[in-house]
């Protein structure tokens, strides 16, 4: 299935984690905050959209040794985080954010001229699932990878999509492998370093 930026604009997002679920209606809880590692929030299940999102916030660029740094502010959600990585032959996204804005994908456009453009986006954890789909269809339908454990997780299906694990990287499970895309290991080292320390979490679950 093949989805157009508008139309994922306009898809249910959560207010509280942020995710986007494009080929779903409202539903009354979203499926990444009953899991125990995510909370739902204390006024129970919200919905939102991309654009609605975009109206209110902006995304912020910082430079961090070389990597460039991408947040929503004022903040949203569980204040996910993206990454530019660059790599030989064009630039890595690496997780994404719940929102795309025009403003943005032009400063990408500036930003990556001279390394390719974004070749790809790859993303850590369900929980960073966020608006992945808006995002590669606004930078021009780029692949998306995804852990193979955490296939269940996805509730979408996209052409874009490569699931990657101990094997090579692969489209999916009925197509042959493809060859592993080497990528942004020694880049991504501090970024997933940093990702990876403990940190408290709160578990909101209200009783009413």
């Amino acid at each position: 299935m093949t989805y157009n930026r508008l139309a994922l604009s306009r898809a249910p997002s959560c207010v509280t984690c942020g995710t986007q679920f494009p080929e779903a209606k409202r539903m009354d809880v979203c499926p990444v905050c009953s899991d125990e590692r995510q909370y739902v929030g204390w006024e129970g299940q919200r919905w939102t959209t991309s654009a609605a999102i975009a109206a209110e916030h902006e995304v912020r660029f910082e430079d961090c040794a070389g990597v460039t740094t991408l947040s929503l502010t004022p903040g949203f959600a569980i204040g996910q985080r993206a990454f530019l990585i660059p790599q030989a032959g064009g630039m890595v996204m690496w997780e994404c954010l719940p929102t795309v804005t025009d403003a943005a994908v032009a400063r990408i456009a500036e930003l990556s001229a001279d390394e390719g453009g974004v070749q790809a986006i790859a993303i850590s954890h369900p929980h960073f699932y966020s608006a992945v789909l808006e995002w590669s269809a606004a930078l021009g339908g780029v692949p998306i990878y995804l852990n193979e454990a955490d296939e269940a997780w996805v509730r979408f299906d996209s052409p874009f999509l490569r699931f990657w694990g101990r094997r090579p990287l692969h489209p999916d499970r009925r197509h042959r492998p493809r060859a592993p895309a080497r990528p942004f290991r020694r880049q991504l080292r501090a970024v997933v370093e940093d990702r990876a320390a403990p940190r408290r979490q709160p578990v909101h679950r209200p009783t009413r």
